[in-house]
């Protein structure tokens, strides 16, 4: 497990996803790791909603998609480095599948959500297309 956005708080056992999920309802948890269930836009748009600070929304809608895409794509959590730079890792947040190499890189595309002026909707949409992109490969392979 990684930290989610890039701060390690020293907890690298899946143990910050577990804490992010246990806050959400049942019914939200059943959607993230339940397979074939629909992607979780509704959850995400509530989290960029949501009067928390922008570190606490990246890292819950994070949580969020990459749960959703590791029970619907066979994929698992991994970190960068996309470069050789000190703080590189934290833009290589994601989602790798070991079976056809693919990575995901999701904390990058949360962020452009989160500090995106006015309209959010065309970004969600990017990242929902992606996401079940992948979930239509993984398919395909299984």
């Amino acid at each position: 497990m990684v930290p989610m956005w890039g701060q390690n708080d020293g907890r690298e056992d899946g143990s910050e996803v577990e804490d992010i999920l246990a806050r959400l309802s049942v019914a939200e948890r059943e959607i993230l790791t339940r397979e074939g269930e629909s992607f979780p836009r509704a959850m995400l748009e509530k989290e960029v909603a949501a009067g928390s600070d922008d570190t606490e929304k990246i890292a819950r809608m994070t949580a969020i998609v990459g749960t959703w895409s590791n029970t619907n794509t066979g994929s698992v959590w991994e970190v960068g480095p996309l470069e050789d730079t000190p703080y590189s890792s934290r833009f290589g947040i994601g989602v790798a599948r070991e079976s056809d190499g693919s990575f995901t890189p999701l904390v990058t595309a949360v962020e452009d959500i989160v500090s995106a002026d006015g309209n959010r909707s065309d970004l969600l949409d990017r990242l929902q297309s992606f996401a079940e992109f992948d979930r239509r490969q993984y398919l395909k392979r299984s």
